[in-house]
């Protein structure tokens, strides 16, 4: 999607909060019980991200930069929307753009933490919230 060679790191639970970022996206998923993903970037790889998928030059306080991580998660989330349709609602995509925020879509449960970094210098955390059990 992004014409890059991402490495994905260790899935582990994620513990430290609050969570920060500079750009965050978030979709709520409503079953059973809630859920929600969310994917945090830091400002440079925000910038990076949105110029390569938009193939443009941005700036971090263009509001294309939120847009762009929204749009990416829809896509993420779109292929397992798919498949589980029948059992989960999903909610649009929500970003947030604003230097250092606490992403405060998370609730009580387990936070489940996917890196992934593309050119040592550029990262994106994917964040699956599930209710506690």
């Amino acid at each position: 999607m992004l014409n890059i060679d991402m490495k994905q790191g260790s899935i582990s639970e994620q513990i430290d909060f609050p969570v920060r970022a500079d750009v965050s996206a978030c979709v709520m998923i409503t079953g059973a019980s809630h859920a929600c993903v969310v994917l945090a970037f830091d400002e440079a790889s925000a910038v990076d991200a949105t110029n390569r998928f938009t193939r443009t030059k941005s700036q971090f306080e263009d509001s294309i930069v939120g847009d762009t991580a929204r749009e990416i998660l829809n896509i993420l989330v779109g292929s397992a929307q798919r498949e589980v349709a029948d059992r989960f609602s999903f909610s649009l995509p929500v970003s947030v753009q604003g230097r250092n925020h606490e992403i405060g879509s998370f609730r009580k449960g387990r936070n489940i933490l996917l890196p992934l970094t593309w050119e040592d210098q550029f990262s994106v955390r994917l964040f699956l919230n599930l209710p506690a059990t």
